[in-house]
Parts: structure tokens; sequence; C-alpha cells
């Protein structure tokens, strides 16, 4: 069974946050983590993988907006994930699962705050939705 997880970390900076995820993913079996206002750069969003999860790949949002809003990883060997759009307010995936072969979509979502915003983020989720 493929176990997802998403944490709304409001910063990943810490060495006790990395330990108390790390201990939270390998308790629970997690493979594939969607991390929320992570207040991280790309680059050191990746080292974080790198150190922490070695083999792991990750994908985040942080080049389409400031803060290190989202940012996901997973294992490849128990999923294979395709990303369909990454956007300020989202992230849509398809992933496939090694051992089953059965296959998912998922779109993650962490919106913005103005009303004018959230109006445009639902317009692309319909869009979305009728491909």
């Amino acid at each position: 069974m493929v176990k997802i997880l998403v944490w709304n970390v409001r910063g990943l900076n810490k060495t006790s946050k990395h330990n108390l995820i790390a201990s939270y993913i390998v308790a629970n079996n997690v493979s594939l983590c969607c991390f929320l206002e992570t207040k991280m750069t790309t680059a050191n969003f990746n080292n974080y993988v790198l150190n922490k999860w070695p083999g792991w790949v990750c994908e985040t949002n942080f080049n389409k907006i400031n803060g290190g809003r989202m940012a996901l990883m997973w294992n490849p060997n128990v999923l294979n994930c395709v990303f369909n759009a990454v956007e300020t307010q989202y992230m849509h995936l398809k992933c496939v699962c090694r051992i089953s072969q059965i296959s998912f979509l998922a779109t993650l979502v962490y919106p913005l705050y103005t009303a004018l915003e959230r109006k445009a983020l639902w317009e692309e989720l319909a869009i979305l939705g009728d491909g």
C-alpha cells in the first residue's frame, strides 16, 4: 500500500524538525511526502533530501513563488511520479506504484490568500478536471 503524507511544516530548517519528520516517515512507511510552507530554498531542500533521504527524488514549486511553499519527495523504489503541472498554488502529478502497477493522479494544493488568487486556482483546477 502506498502511504502519502501532507504536512504543513511551517519551516523545515531545524534539525529537530528533520528528525521528527524522519521518525514519522519511517514509522509509518510513507512513500510520498508533500511539505507545505518549508521556508527553504531549492538548494537547501535538495540538500535535505540528498542527506536525509538518499535515493529519494524531489520536486518543488520554489521557482514559481518565494518562500518555499510546496515541496514533494518520494521513494522511487516504490513510486514513479511524473508531474503534469507545477504552479504557484498546486502541483499535479501521476504516480505509478512499482509494486502493484496501480496508478493514481494527485493534485496537492496550497492556496494563496486573496479571493482573486483563489478564483484563479479553481479555474485552473477545473481545467485539470476536464483533462
